[in-house]
């Protein structure tokens, strides 16, 4: 493929592609996903384009390698070899392809609206599914599945929609991306994933520190906010109704003590390589007490509790990655979280938009992380999408820079 602007609108189109399927259907997903790597290898046989080798692709491959090196090293053998690091592999090479291709405002631009069309039709698909045909016990993302799955990816687009309607100037088009705002918040209380509402609520909380210039307006919009939140919860309780069920029946944290012990039991045993990418599930109740009985200490069946993963980032990281995956996952979000911090911008509105983006999409990751795995499968991809598009912009010296946007 040669550096034209055919090639150039193929890649883009591409692009679209795969952010209009990620939510959506799975098959067309992984097409698309094949498609840009094929696209960009082609693209860098026939140009250079983005510079060269820096600290980010650094970083990314320390956790695409913390990856391997789990697969092969870890406690338990892997069942799909090789093959199990894809989902690493997938998100991490998109996250590379989109920090350094040639992408113009309007391209950003549509690939943020199409992001929050196609989870709108998938919601649609969603609510018609668990409502009208009750074939699935909770509203979810079709592609992505999982109810808490489907919040955290409905969580990073909401932050993407409110940071589009606090830079758009255009009132009709304001007045678009609160009524989506308002389907997207509707269905994430619907979804009663607590884990992911509490990031978002961080983020609106940041929105209106920083962008209102008054106290008074300050106070009207948090008002405003919080009375929405209390509508939505009393209109659909199931959130606060779970709440409820833990304290009364003692278990606070839904069972994440728990599973953190036993995170904590496997990295004991397995601590450089973990027990394996994916091998979580692995972790039986005759493993545990056998390692903690190792040790010295009492195996008390009640303090531990097994699932297919740890329901946190972090911990889950650390027993099927060891520190080696705990740490090089650490250094890149506390890479991207300095540059956000660092490198803000006031003036350009496509600039503007991806700081906040971006900003939404860490906040969601990291915060969400202490609740849920947040960085694999598709929210993991949509996250690295805005991660790469923002640093594209952030970063001096990229493509972006050249007179080959499209």
């Amino acid at each position: 493929m040669t550096n034209t602007p055919y090639s150039h609108r193929l890649g883009i189109y591409i692009i679209y592609a795969l952010v209009f399927f990620l939510p959506l259907f799975e098959a067309p997903k992984n097409i698309a996903t094949a498609a840009l790597l094929l696209w960009a290898t082609a693209s860098l046989w026939s140009t250079n384009w983005g510079g060269g080798w820096s600290k980010w692709d650094t970083s990314i491959f320390l956790v695409i390698l913390a990856g391997f090196a789990s697969t092969f090293f870890g406690y338990y053998p892997s069942e799909k070899g090789a093959i199990g690091v894809g989902d690493i592999l997938s998100y991490s090479l998109v996250f590379a392809i989109l920090r350094r291709a040639p992408l113009s405002d309007s391209a950003i631009r549509n690939i943020f609206s199409i992001a929050i069309i196609s989870t709108l039709l998938t919601l649609a698909l969603g609510f018609w599914l668990h409502f009208y045909k009750q074939e699935i016990g909770h509203l979810q993302l079709n592609s992505v599945g999982h109810v808490n799955h489907s919040a955290i990816y409905l969580a990073i687009i909401i932050t993407t929609a409110i940071s589009m309607a606090i830079v758009k100037t255009s009132v009709t088009t304001k007045f678009i991306l609160i009524l989506a705002l308002g389907t997207l918040t509707t269905s994430i209380f619907i979804m009663a994933a607590r884990g992911a509402i509490i990031p978002v609520m961080l983020f609106v909380s940041i929105v209106l520190l920083s962008e209102t210039r008054s106290l008074r307006k300050f106070l009207m919009l948090a008002a405003g906010s919080l009375l929405a939140v209390t509508i939505l919860i009393s209109i659909f309780p199931a959130a606060l109704e779970k709440t409820s069920s833990n304290i009364s029946s003692a278990d606070y944290s839904s069972k994440r003590l728990e599973l953190s012990n036993t995170a904590l039991a496997a990295a004991k045993e397995a601590p450089i390589f973990g027990m394996g990418l994916n091998n979580f599930g692995k972790i039986s109740e005759v493993d545990v007490k056998a390692w903690v009985e190792m040790l010295g200490h009492t195996y008390y069946s009640s303090e531990y509790f097994y699932s297919s993963h740890a329901h946190n980032l972090y911990l889950n990281t650390l027993a099927t990655q060891g520190i080696l995956g705990l740490l090089a996952v650490l250094g890149f979000l506390s890479m991207i979280g300095y540059h956000i911090l660092t490198h803000r911008s006031h003036h350009d509105q496509t600039e503007r938009i991806l700081w906040w983006s971006a900003l939404g999409a860490w906040s969601v990751v990291v915060f969400g992380g202490i609740f849920n795995t947040t960085l694999h499968h598709e929210h993991g991809m949509l996250a690295m999408i805005i991660f790469g598009i923002w640093l594209n912009r952030a970063e001096p010296g990229n493509a972006t820079s050249s007179n080959s946007q499209y």
